[in-house]
């Protein structure tokens, strides 16, 4: 595995790049002896922190001939990413980090949070392994199909957040578990669709419409398996159930308990499932959800936008 440093404020603040990426080996060893080198990291690549970490990432991606982007909306924006392409006929990794997740570590004040952000994307190529392996290469690396592959592809986006989520919460300081935050997030969540809804009855592009809440739906369930993968990961039962108290008083009540059963079933046999099949409970959340917001597609792409949503009726 290769360590790239780009980023041209190493000769501005003059820390060398070998110094540089001696503090980044050093972490990557803390954290293999933390998860008692039980990740599965033989594919990747390399690790890089760019001069520009969008411009560099989107280049990359098209090189590799993958989906373009990363998280830059109201809910945040993207540390780091993790990339999974083809080489031949394999698959293989590369690790984007902003260049101040890098700089943290030599902070005292904020290294705790950076490890965990690389933690964080260690467990993505960990999961991402042991998913080829369990649900195959093809599953793995499509970007679509048809409906009920796209629903699946969504419930594994939310699945692999969960996991890498709760595999790294050993290295999450427990004032970054933002609760606060996410009740904040579900808050907006849906009024921003209601009024979504509402230029379209005027626009009447109903599939502008369907991206905006594909995308709603994806952000705001990503926030809400941070939250359980915390607290699953520490084993703070009771937090997730005073959480899910507070969940439970929003709209969102429609969805969380199967939300959350789903993700434990998926956690108890994971390494173990059957087939892609798996994903489709959780695909039937993200479903709800779609639903709870008020748009109902269908397995032939036909969409029904209700005047009256029929699960506030």
């Amino acid at each position: 595995m290769e360590i790239i440093v780009k980023t041209r404020i190493c000769e501005e603040v003059g820390i060398s790049t070998d110094v540089m990426k001696s503090f980044l080996q050093s972490a990557l060893d803390q954290l293999s002896e933390i998860s008692d080198g039980n990740l599965w990291l033989e594919k990747l690549d390399a690790i890089i922190i760019p001069d520009d970490f969008g411009e560099e990432l989107i280049a990359f991606q098209k090189e590799k001939g993958i989906s373009e982007g990363f998280t830059e909306n109201s809910y945040g924006t993207a540390v780091g990413k993790t990339l999974q392409y083809m080489v031949g006929d394999t698959s293989r990794f590369t690790i984007f980090l902003r260049e101040y997740i890098m700089f943290g570590l030599f902070s005292e004040e904020v290294k705790q949070q950076s490890a965990n952000v690389i933690h964080h994307e260690l467990c993505h190529v960990h999961d991402d392994t042991i998913k080829e392996r369990m649900l195959g290469l093809e599953f793995v690396m499509r970007m679509g199909g048809d409906f009920q592959t796209v629903l699946r592809l969504h419930a594994d986006i939310i699945w692999s957040e969960f996991k890498a989520t709760e595999l790294s919460s050993v290295t999450k300081r427990v004032e970054e578990i933002q609760i606060e935050h996410v009740l904040k997030m579900v808050e907006r969540s849906k009024p921003f669709i209601d009024d979504e809804i509402a230029k379209y009855r005027i626009h009447g592009e109903i599939t502008a419409l369907f991206d905006k809440v594909q995308l709603e739906a994806s952000d705001l369930l990503k926030q809400l398996v941070y939250i359980i993968g915390d607290l699953v990961g520490k084993g703070w039962s009771d937090k997730l159930e005073m959480f899910s108290e507070l969940i439970n008083r929003t709209y969102l009540k429609e969805i969380w308990t199967d939300l959350v059963k789903e993700l434990m079933r998926l956690n108890s046999i994971y390494e173990h499932w059957s087939g892609v099949e798996e994903l489709d409970t959780l695909g039937g959340v993200v479903m709800k959800l779609w639903n709870v917001y008020g748009l109902y597609p269908n397995e032939n792409w036909y969409i029904s936008v209700p005047a009256v949503n029929p699960l506030e009726g």
